[in-house]
């Protein structure tokens, strides 16, 4: 299995753990599409989720109530949120509102 499909069955289960990746988002990074390259993304998101964690520290409503969207019933954990951004913002390349 290649990094992209590797990483869909990883974040199924472990979704708190694992997060989801595809071609453009490799690409994005300058990353090796495969399972390195996978391995690179983990390596890098894992502090960057920490930091943001850290960030915001113990306010309320915690991080993932606070950025979840209006609609939604679930509270996705922090790694699905940030795989949400790269893919809106990467793959699907939506700009920031101005």
């Amino acid at each position: 299995v290649g990094g992209t499909v590797a990483s869909k069955m990883l974040s199924a289960l472990r979704p708190d753990l694992f997060m989801m990746w595809d071609i453009p988002i490799a690409r994005a990074y300058g990353f090796d599409p495969g399972i390195a390259g996978y391995r690179r993304f983990l390596q890098l998101m894992a502090p960057a989720t920490l930091r943001m964690r850290a960030l915001w520290g113990s306010r309320r409503p915690s991080l993932e109530e606070y950025l979840k969207f209006e609609g939604r019933e679930w509270w996705p954990p922090l790694t699905k949120l940030v795989d949400e951004w790269h893919w809106v913002r990467i793959t699907r390349k939506h700009a920031p509102e101005a």
